[in-house]
């Protein structure tokens, strides 16, 4: 299950820093969660929005958390080719998934890994989150405050080191890493519904 949300930051109502409003060198980046219904987390996905890649020169300098995996797109959305490999990587004893309407899950070569892999797959119709999008409060508000907090801090300490333009400083690649890591990491097992053996079915949620 999932929505898309913008991962850009700012101080909520502060005018001194309105505008400098952060990304990562000025780009989007999407998120993936995948949750089993033990309670039992699948590394976090982002997908960096990189037309020609992360630079050799910066990718072999990050440090990724075994609790997240890197891929990059030209727009940061997952495309059809990310999911699939992160399917391949990490779906090997998995035999329902549920997920929203994004593109990617619901294409047909996307379909097809499913039925080869003997996953039944269940899409959430639109505008259903309220109804039955649970996830989207309990998993989803949780890692946004822990996100939040985490890029408060980041501003707090930095408030000193500013652009020429006088913006605060665009976090790195890593800095998004690290508190994608940390906010996941922070969901604790007991805000999942815990079923028992229950490890084959996967909610899989997107954030943007």
């Amino acid at each position: 299950m999932g929505e898309h949300v913008n991962l850009h930051l700012d101080y909520k109502g502060n005018k001194e820093i309105v505008e400098s409003v952060l990304s990562i060198g000025s780009k989007a980046f999407t998120v993936l969660l995948s949750i089993r219904a033990n309670g039992d987390k699948d590394p976090a996905l982002i997908v960096f929005s990189e037309k020609s890649g992360i630079p050799k020169s910066v990718e072999k300098k990050l440090i990724i958390p075994p609790n997240v995996q890197v891929a990059h797109s030209s727009n940061g959305y997952i495309t059809i080719e990310i999911l699939k490999q992160y399917i391949l990587r990490n779906y090997n004893d998995v035999e329902l998934m549920i997920s929203d309407k994004c593109t990617s899950h619901t294409s047909d070569i996307i379909r097809e890994l499913y039925t080869e892999k003997g996953i039944k797959h269940i899409s959430i119709p639109s505008n259903c989150t309220k109804y039955i999008q649970p996830l989207d409060v309990s998993i989803f508000r949780s890692f946004k405050a822990k996100l939040d907090q985490l890029k408060s801090e980041y501003i707090e300490s930095n408030l000193n080191e500013r652009t020429k333009a006088g913006n605060i400083k665009n976090p790195t690649r890593q800095n998004a890493i690290n508190w994608i890591s940390i906010a996941f990491e922070d969901i604790s097992s007991e805000i999942i519904e815990i079923k028992k053996n229950q490890s084959h079915l996967i909610i899989v949620l997107n954030l943007r």
